[in-house]
């Protein structure tokens, strides 16, 4: 890597860095290259894929559901019953 170009990197005038460049940057420092994944929000996406597959599923079981047209009807009051309401 150039001395021209590292100068670039540090004034912050190169945009769109690539993890290739910023390794290339930090061997010519004489350093090495640490990622790191914050998993801060982890729960809340793995939460928000969760319900995703939920609705996917729901929304096969439904086209299931039309599909079999002789399927069996609940009355609404025998629902009511079984749930205890």
């Amino acid at each position: 890597m150039s001395q021209p170009y590292v100068a670039k990197l540090e004034s912050d005038r190169i945009r769109n860095l690539g993890v290739k460049t910023l390794v290339k940057y930090a061997l010519a420092l004489g350093g090495k290259l640490t990622l790191k994944i914050d998993t801060r929000n982890f729960s809340a996406v793995h939460q928000l894929v969760e319900e995703m597959k939920a609705d996917q599923r729901d929304a096969r079981v439904s086209a299931a559901r039309l599909a079999n047209l002789k399927e069996k009807r609940i009355p609404y009051a025998e629902v009511r019953k079984r749930a205890g309401l």
